[in-house]
């Protein structure tokens, strides 16, 4: 299954993760994108790592996001737009032994966890 983005956005769009520790033992995952198209929401979330010949589609990643890890929307306004989210995982696991996938939705694009063609960005979760 192809990977390589194929839309109409602009290839200048950039995110970064920061996960912080909390005292709870949880962990903050605060995520800012730039270079955004105006008045778009985002869609930002963590799918975990799967075997692809155990996924209804051939994905690398099990297709619903986990919404523990990271689930969340940006409204953006073209510049830079950011987001955060408590973790029921905590900063140990997220970032040492958590498997996964970092993905942003293409908002000029219909949502499909399934096609990984359709995300702007795609990258290993908290590495």
């Amino acid at each position: 299954m192809g990977t390589h983005y194929n839309g109409m956005h602009k290839d200048d769009l950039t995110a970064t993760m920061v996960v912080d520790q909390l005292a709870s033992g949880e962990a903050k995952i605060s995520v800012t994108l730039t270079n955004t198209v105006d008045g778009e929401m985002y869609m930002i979330h963590a799918h975990d790592a799967a075997d692809p010949s155990t996924t209804p589609n051939g994905t690398p990643y099990n297709e619903t996001p986990n919404g523990n890890v990271l689930a969340s929307m940006i409204n953006c306004n073209g510049g830079m737009a950011s987001s955060s989210q408590i973790s029921t995982e905590s900063f140990t696991s997220l970032t040492a032994v958590y498997k996964g996938f970092f993905v942003t939705q293409d908002p000029l694009q219909p949502i499909d966890t399934t096609n990984p063609t359709t995300y702007i960005l795609l990258g290993l979760m908290a590495r």
